[in-house]
């Protein structure tokens, strides 16, 4: 067997699990990157929908006077079509509204 034989069936098999090694860790990264997005997008509707409930602002929720900001802030955007309930305690829908941002 020649060297260029024994070198190539080393080389090979090596760069195949290097590109496995790789992809996986692509794809673990970007798994994680992106699920801990929708939870900071999930955590901002929450308290812009509990804002907007709460205080009754039409066009979004502002920050009133002497009210200091709350993760993920005042008026964080979220997708047109969200649907948000306001619950009590018990479990009962207060208040419920789907927001579909149309140019009037």
């Amino acid at each position: 067997m020649s060297l260029r034989l024994r070198l190539l069936l080393t080389l090979i098999p090596l760069f195949v699990l290097g590109l496995l090694a790789a992809n996986l860790a692509t794809y673990t990264a970007l798994q994680s990157y992106l699920s801990d997005r929708v939870d900071q997008q999930a955590i901002a509707a929450h308290v812009s929908i509990e804002d907007f409930f709460t205080r009754g602002t039409a066009g979004g929720p502002v920050p009133g006077p002497g009210d200091a900001p709350r993760p993920g802030g005042f008026g964080a955007p979220f997708p047109p079509g969200t649907y948000g309930e306001l619950r009590s305690n018990t479990g009962t829908v207060l208040k419920s509204s789907s927001f579909n941002f149309t140019a009037d």
